[in-house]
Parts: C-alpha cells; sequence; structure tokens
C-alpha cells in the first residue's frame, strides 16, 4: 500500500491545484493554492495572529486525525487523500465518465496566463519573463 501513496498524494495536489485555479479559490479561501488573508483572519479585525495560523492548522490536522486520538495515522491519510482525489475527479470530469483526461486537467485559461506572460509575443518564454509572471512578482 506504500507504493500508491505517494502518487495518491501528487494526484490529489495536481488536482487540488487545478481544481482551485479553476474555482478562482475554494470558496475564495484560496489563491495561488494559498490561503488568503481574510480566511486566515478569522475575527476579521485585520490582522492574521499566530493564534489564527495555528488554529487553521489544527483544523487541517483534525480533517486527517479521523478517529480523534491525536495522531494521524497511515490509513487516515489515504482515506483522506482518497476523498480528496475523488472530489476532485468528479469536480474537474466534465464528461461524467469517471476519468480525467489530459483537457479536463488542464488549468483554466491556461493560453491566456501564457500570452500575458510572453511580454515580447513570440511564443516562448525567457527567464526573465518566466520570474516575472510568478504569483508575488
Amino acid at each position: 500500500m506504500k507504493k500508491y501513496l505517494i502518487p495518491a498524494l501528487m494526484i490529489a495536489g495536481l488536482a487540488t491545484a487545478s481544481a482551485v485555479q479553476a474555482q478562482g479559490g475554494r470558496n475564495g479561501h484560496f489563491r495561488g493554492g494559498f490561503p488568503t488573508f481574510e480566511s486566515m483572519d478569522t475575527n476579521h479585525d485585520g490582522f492574521v495572529t499566530g493564534d489564527e495560523m495555528s488554529a487553521r492548522g489544527m483544523e487541517r490536522f483534525a480533517k486527517f486525525d479521523t478517529n480523534g486520538d491525536g495522531l494521524a495515522t497511515f490509513d487516515e491519510m489515504v482515506a483522506q487523500a482518497t476523498a480528496l482525489i475523488r472530489q476532485q475527479i468528479e469536480r474537474l470530469d466534465d464528461n461524467g465518465d469517471g476519468m480525467l483526461s489530459a483537457q479536463e486537467m488542464r488549468p483554466p485559461r491556461a493560453d491566456e496566463q501564457f500570452a500575458h506572460a510572453d511580454t515580447d509575443g513570440d511564443g516562448k518564454l525567457t527567464e526573465a519573463e518566466y520570474n516575472a509572471a510568478l504569483p508575488g512578482r
């Protein structure tokens, strides 16, 4: 079973990233795969405290620790990853066949994003164009 964990987690990560991008963020709580400031500022005071960040981490841990014993076992993590993968496949599966094609997994607006990054319009990205297009730059 261990040989399936890494590929399952990789698929979950790819599917999550695609779904988050497709939705513009999961319910507006993510931007670029990271929680938004607004979702982290749980008391809406305009600041994110260490307690708010810690609480967020505990919420995420609790999703894995399904029996509430304070430990996330291999089986609990695999179950969570499997559930996430199942949700992402259902969300991205445009034709409802239970499988994802390369087109269904392709991030929406990929061509538009590439064109925006390709500032000189030559159909390829220089290192400078690539780096300038990264989030937070």
